[in-house]
Parts: C-alpha cells; structure tokens; sequence
C-alpha cells in the first residue's frame, strides 16, 4: 500500500439516537474516527462483481486495515463536504493491510 496515494481525508460520523428525562428523542452524530484513504469510482461492470443488492456502490475507498469501525456509518469527504453511506467492505489480502470499503454518495439536499 502506497501512502502517497492516500490523499482524501474522510470523517467517519455515526448517528445515535436517544430519548432525554423529558422523553424528547434526541439524534446526535458523533465522529469517530478520521481516516486517510483513496477514492476511486466504481464502474458499472465492477459494481455488478462487487455486490448482488439493489443498491450499487458509485465509490471505492482504499484505507489501511482497521477493526474500530462501527457497522453503520457515514463517511464525510473533508473540506468539500461530500458525504457517502457504506455498501460493505471487501478484504483483499489475508495479511489485514489494506481494506476497500464500498460507498454510495448522498446527495446533497438543497
């Protein structure tokens, strides 16, 4: 894995939602991790290889390998704002040093 490719910076956010004394539902994101990593996009025929389900992954982050993700996040492009929500992650080698977590971009309400 080459560092030097590793150019875009990503906030890994995580949603919870909680019930205060008053009983109001209170939804707070929280970051929990900033990663360094490559995104590349996905074409059409690696899509289809990737993954069965209904939605398809336009996004491809190449990070190093780490086991403190949460299983549903999103993840925001820094400093342009981009977000995206993760497909699944793919492991590509057995030695744990890089993985390749699928994305489907959000697009932006306006």
């Amino acid at each position: 894995m080459q560092s030097g490719r590793m150019r875009h910076r990503f906030h890994v956010e995580q949603t919870t939602i909680t019930q205060n004394d008053t009983n109001d539902i209170v939804t707070e994101v929280i970051t929990v991790a900033k990663i360094w990593g490559e995104l590349r996009p996905v074409d059409l025929r690696e899509s289809d290889v990737l993954t069965k389900s209904a939605i398809r992954p336009s996004h491809r982050l190449i990070t190093r390998y780490r086991t403190d993700l949460p299983t549903s996040y999103t993840l925001v492009l820094q400093p342009d704002l981009r977000r995206f929500t993760n497909q699944g992650q793919v492991i590509i080698d057995e030695r744990n040093t890089e993985l390749h977590i699928l994305l489907t971009e959000i697009p932006k309400a306006e």
